[in-house]
């Protein structure tokens, strides 16, 4: 973030472990390093969008976070190591499932959790992990959607047919598993099931708005 209030985001990419796209030339950079993001935006500022369209844009560059430094940085403050070529910020990649999570707990209530020895999550509206899942791969899409309809490339609507065939393809598969994963509870079965049909249609319907 302060390297985006300064004017010059992305990272200084030390590692390169993640330097995989060859979008601009022969050398491959990483989508969060600090060279990339600075021919995407200039890249951007050449393309004559309109002003929520061009910062919602440019958020989708910036907010890209270097991982190969973040997710292993806490391992070396950890262990007092030198961090001076990494610097001293912390990625942290929680699951959607920490939303309901309501209070602090120590290692050994959450191992207990995980195996069943006991309950650290008091509310009872938890969806199907599988159910949670697409619903956020849904509400990427649709807001990719939104943005992209109008300013849609060859590239971006690869993607977005690709994306659209994979999560129909998890549905019908999770269809296939609910039961099984839903066997105690009836009512749960059926509306998860519901969801999918529902998710499903959606995901039809913004297919069809791209004429696929």
């Amino acid at each position: 973030m302060a390297f985006i209030k300064k004017g010059r985001p992305g990272s200084s990419c030390p590692k390169k472990y993640l330097a995989l796209n060859d979008e601009f030339n022969d050398k491959d950079l990483c989508t969060a390093s600090r060279e990339y993001q600075h021919l995407k935006i200039k890249e951007l500022e050449q393309a004559g969008m309109n002003k929520n369209d061009y910062q919602f844009q440019y958020n989708n560059i910036v907010e890209k976070s270097c991982l190969c430094v973040g997710l292993g940085t806490s391992a070396l403050l950890v262990n007092g190591m030198d961090t001076k070529k990494e610097g001293n910020g912390v990625s942290i990649c929680p699951g959607p499932n920490i939303a309901y999570f309501s209070k602090l707990s120590s290692l050994d209530e959450m191992i207990g959790h995980i195996y069943g020895r006991n309950n650290i999550i008091e509310r009872t509206d938890r969806p199907n992990m599988f159910i949670k899942e697409l619903n956020l791969y849904l509400s990427y899409l649709e807001e990719k959607f939104i943005h992209y309809k109008h300013l849609i490339n060859n590239k971006e609507e690869t993607s977005i047919i690709n994306f659209t065939s994979n999560l129909l393809e998890g549905i019908a598969y999770y269809k296939t598993i609910i039961p099984m994963l839903e066997s105690r509870d009836e009512s749960r079965c059926l509306e998860a099931n519901c969801q999918l049909s529902n998710m499903a249609l959606r995901i039809t319907e913004i297919q069809k708005e791209l004429a696929l």
